[in-house]
């Protein structure tokens, strides 16, 4: 394996999560604003624009990782281009391990949100004045889908770094 293919493959892993954070995290809470506030185009437009930016600038740093790589010249630091690993550790199956630590991070981070959530909700059933628990809808949604996300990232971690090599090729 080539020093190049390695960066290129984390610069991928860290716009994965990035991406994730940006569509499970971000886009709800603002969709919240938006619907809570009156005057949507004033109030939100400097949101939409910078969600618009954050959006573009990942797509294309996904896109075009292996150019970055190329244009940083990273792999000059290195005095061997080739990387001495094991013959059974490839390309495919580092990004495999990337992904499945993506999800478990995922799990991880959403699985105390879910259950607090969970356990708000349960309470705001259970009592005459559910005003107390009434945030819980919203960020529930969001842990719950979250999960699911992690949930399929580690169990189909190999699917999705064949795309992710069979894109950087």
């Amino acid at each position: 394996m080539q020093v190049r293919d390695l960066f290129v493959l984390v610069i991928k892993l860290v716009v994965l999560v990035l991406l994730i954070d940006v569509f499970f995290s971000t886009i709800p809470f603002i969709a919240i604003e938006v619907a809570t506030t009156y005057d949507v185009l004033e109030a939100n437009r400097a949101n939409a624009v910078t969600l618009l930016i954050t959006l573009v600038l990942l797509v294309l740093l996904f896109r075009y990782a292996g150019k970055l790589v190329d244009w940083l010249k990273i792999e000059q630091a290195f005095s061997n281009p080739v990387l001495s690993l094991p013959a059974s550790l490839t390309l495919a199956m580092l990004a495999q391990l990337g992904i499945f630590f993506v999800g478990v991070s995922l799990f991880i981070h959403h699985l105390p949100s879910f259950l607090s959530n969970t356990w708000f909700w349960f309470k705001a059933t259970a009592t005459e004045t559910p005003c107390e628990y009434v945030q819980t809808g919203n960020f529930w949604f969001v842990s719950v889908f979250n999960l699911v996300l992690g949930y399929l990232f580690v169990f189909n971690a190999h699917r999705i770094a064949r795309w992710i090599v069979k894109n950087q090729e």
